[in-house]
């Protein structure tokens, strides 16, 4: 039986979210299945680009929020 995975599948496989079933599932799928593979390396990729944006306040609304504790 060929069972399909959707994005969202994908996505708990690459953060771990997944039971060891279907992380075997995932993983037999995508070693038979060229086009799920090529799919699949796409939400990698965006996964790994993701993880490197550094997400930061701005420094001048930290300052007005400093201020406005100080007053």
């Amino acid at each position: 039986m060929k069972i399909s995975f959707t994005p969202s599948d994908y996505m708990r496989y690459l953060y771990n979210e997944i039971s060891t079933k279907e992380r075997f599932q995932i993983e037999e799928s995508l070693s038979n299945n060229w086009f799920a593979l090529e799919e699949f390396k796409l939400y990698k990729k965006a996964k790994e680009e993701l993880d490197l944006i550094l997400f930061e306040p701005n420094s001048e609304i930290c300052q007005n929020i400093l201020s406005e504790a100080r007053a």
